[in-house]
């Protein structure tokens, strides 16, 4: 009954062509952009406005375990359901699972008894335990579980998490897709070709694109004499899904970075960019920016004789002008934070509310300390060692190499010099590696649990010149229960062991023929999907 109102009402909407005041697909900020560049054939362009055309890729697996492009790992939340997702402000909330609860290293989380795959099978802990191990080994998943030790069936519907070190937030991470035991496509790829074997003749003819049963959203189907799949409503899911777009169309992708200008001519009508390669294309479409969870800082050498001393890093995180380098670096596509943590976090979100306007004298600081002169270079020193750094920054990255300069001039004026190096981003990441830097802009994405291990693990992707094990200590009790939020916080602004600038944020672009509300969470693009209707 909904899904035939739904269609209803959007024919009666394209029919009167009413100007409503919903939002477009960018929501309520979204804007409008244009370009100098036409597109193509009006008309035809229409036609395909009128269908949900989503782009992928056919040389890419669909397999959420084995997708490697950003396109094809962006529709997993459409075809798979997990047994938690997170919400705007990374707070685990249950979907196949009912409820949970935590007891130092062991997670047990009850799941709901009615929940069926999309051809009808029952949905069981083993397929949950199958997922679980599959999301170990993959790619995308491995470094958000790693601190999962195992999982068992502890009950009928009822599951165990171990963990190997105390960590409150790691519900979070139990976000992996859920499929059924023994359809990975590796999985039905072996089988395939042990019938094969036994009956000794050549199997039947099937698509290249074998991918698991899920329980999502939608269905993954091929229709004869077609390369590209469609993705078909799955109206029985056990929550109930009535979404006004019951087909949508997937259209294959070759080239990436012409994304944008197969909307603009509708070939696809949704499309988006994470922006990592640190540069912004407009386009004619209605845009609006999703959250990520990707920190950008400045990392420090504290083998540097000045950089040794945690008041000359506090001067230097104090001085930099964050705004600055949102607004002229990263061209707003970001949030500012002044903790390590995404700034939308419950945790975080109090302590910036009540901390994180708040302004040092930077230079008050460094001149009780004794760098009180300049020498006839312009440097300030304290008579033994000059605030004279090199900081490196990738090459390739246009919003990175500008935060360099914004944070190089604005430190400038404190007569604190800083010497930029940009470098190609694999020459740029063996220097990192190898501490050939006083300084560096650097980025990590963060899982969901906000798991600060790349800057406190030792051997961290993050952890490059960080010596000093204040704030890691903190960093542990705090994860152990022993202090809360605000004295952790507390630890790592004496410490400063980095500086965190900002958090990254993504744009999604839809024809603006496209309506309904368009809320792209982190992990889910399509999180409101079902109030989509041209």
């Amino acid at each position: 009954m909904r899904t035939k109102l739904l269609r209803r009402f959007a024919a009666l909407f394209l029919a009167l062509t009413l100007v409503v005041s919903l939002a477009g697909c960018g929501g309520a900020g979204q804007q409008s952009e244009t370009t100098t560049e036409p597109a193509s054939d009006p008309e035809a362009a229409q036609i395909r406005y009128n269908d949900l055309r989503l782009p992928y890729s056919r040389a890419d697996s669909l397999d959420p375990f084995l997708a490697k492009s950003s396109l094809n790992r962006q529709l997993t939340p459409l075809l798979y359901d997990s047994l938690f997702t997170t919400d705007e402000n990374f707070e685990p909330k249950p979907l196949i699972a009912r409820e949970y609860t935590t007891d130092g290293l062991a997670i047990r989380v009850a799941i709901n008894a009615d929940v069926r795959f999309t051809d009808g099978s029952p949905l069981t802990t083993s397929d949950i335990l199958y997922s679980f191990r599959l999301a170990k080994e993959s790619d995308v998943f491995k470094a958000r579980l790693k601190n999962f030790e195992d999982a068992t069936v502890s009950g009928a519907d009822m599951l165990l998490f171990t963990l190997q070190s105390p960590d409150p937030f790691a519900v979070a991470c139990l976000d992996f897709p859920i499929i059924k035991t023994g359809t990975s496509a590796q999985d039905r790829k072996q089988a395939a070709r042990e019938a094969t074997t036994e009956s000794d003749t050549a199997p039947a003819k099937t698509t290249d694109q074998v991918i698991p049963v899920g329980s999502g959203r939608y269905v993954l189907q091929y229709t004869e004499g077609e390369n590209d799949p469609i993705l078909t409503v799955f109206n029985d899911r056990f929550m109930g899904f009535f979404p006004a777009m019951t087909t949508i169309h997937l259209v294959n992708m070759t080239d990436a970075t012409a994304l944008f200008y197969s909307l603009e001519i509708g070939n696809i009508s949704f499309a988006f960019d994470d922006l990592s390669v640190g540069r912004y294309t407009r386009v004619n479409a209605a845009i609006s920016e999703y959250p990520m969870n990707n920190l950008v800082y400045v990392g420090v050498n504290q083998d540097d004789s000045a950089l040794a001393l945690p008041v000359v890093r506090r001067a230097l995180s104090a001085a930099i002008d964050r705004e600055d380098v949102l607004n002229i670096a990263f061209q707003g596509h970001a949030t500012v934070t002044h903790t390590p943590f995404n700034p939308v976090w419950t945790q975080a979100a109090a302590w910036e509310t009540a901390h994180g306007a708040g302004q040092t004298d930077a230079l008050a600081m460094l001149e009780q300390e004794g760098f009180d002169k300049i020498n006839t270079y312009g440097v300030r020193n304290n008579g033994r060692v000059s605030l004279q750094f090199n900081m490196l920054v990738n090459a390739n990255n246009d919003f990175k190499r500008m935060a360099a300069q914004q944070i190089a001039k604005k430190l400038g004026t404190l007569g604190i010099k800083i010497n930029i190096t940009a470098l190609p981003e694999e020459e740029f990441l063996e220097a990192v590696e190898l501490g050939k830097f006083d300084l560096y802009i650097g980025e990590v994405s963060l899982s969901p649990n906000m798991d600060l291990n790349a800057f406190f693990g030792g051997s961290g992707a993050a952890a490059h010149g960080i010596w000093n094990k204040t704030a890691s200590d903190a960093y542990r009790s705090f994860l152990d229960g022993e202090i809360n939020f605000d004295a952790f916080m507390e630890a790592f602004a004496q410490d400063a062991p980095f500086f965190p600038l900002c958090y990254r944020k993504g744009i999604v672009a839809c024809v603006k023929e496209l309506r309904g509300t368009q809320t792209a969470t982190t992990y889910d693009l399509f999180a409101d999907i079902e109030d989509w209707h041209f």
